[in-house]
């Protein structure tokens, strides 16, 4: 049976950084007690919005348009953890000030179009949606992402469950950031 699509904002890792990660998981044993219950790597991404069920032709205009508004730019995540309840995450090593303005952004594109998203994200990638059992935390080697893209993707199906990515936007160069080079002066 089939899931139900639904369209959201997202980042989503390169190859190159799941790959790391995935060698953190196996390197601690972990891919064997998660067997099927892994979410597929190349699905790993982090949320920058809630998810709009059964997005018709009308709302992912909508959801493109907000999308072609959105403004922020790159930057990096570390993950230096694996943990969680029945929900195992990639935990991430400080505050992200970077992910909170992006998110900001992502609010405000939506809201010029009439979407609402109460939602707030938490900086993580989810490695299991249904885990075998609660697992404390897991330090791992830090594995760092450089977020430089915004992408609109619809979820859905099964056997297997993917994202299929509808449209992408740039983030600026972190080093484009007002006052940047002020620390050369």
């Amino acid at each position: 049976m089939a899931s139900v699509e639904r369209a959201l904002f997202v980042a989503m890792p390169g190859a190159g950084v799941r790959e790391k990660l995935l060698d953190e998981v196996r390197a601690r044993g972990l891919d064997h007690p998660l067997g099927r219950s892994l979410f597929n790597p190349e699905n790993w991404h982090q949320s920058l919005s809630d998810r709009h069920w059964r997005p018709d032709d009308e709302r992912l205009e909508r959801l493109k348009r907000a999308g072609s508004r959105m403004e922020g730019h790159a930057f990096t995540l570390c993950f230096d953890r694996i943990g969680g309840g029945d929900h195992w995450v990639f935990g991430v090593k400080g505050a992200s000030r970077g992910l909170k303005d992006l998110l900001a952004a992502v609010q405000r594109g939506l809201h010029t179009e009439g979407l609402a998203d109460n939602l707030g994200h938490a900086p993580h990638i989810t490695l299991s949606y249904n885990a075998p059992h609660p697992l404390q935390r897991v330090d791992i080697e830090p594995v760092e992402w450089q977020v430089d893209e915004i992408l609109l993707v619809i979820g859905g199906g099964s056997e297997p469950y993917r994202y299929r990515v509808v449209e992408r936007w740039p983030l600026r160069a972190a080093d484009e950031a007002p006052g940047a080079q002020l620390g050369l002066l």
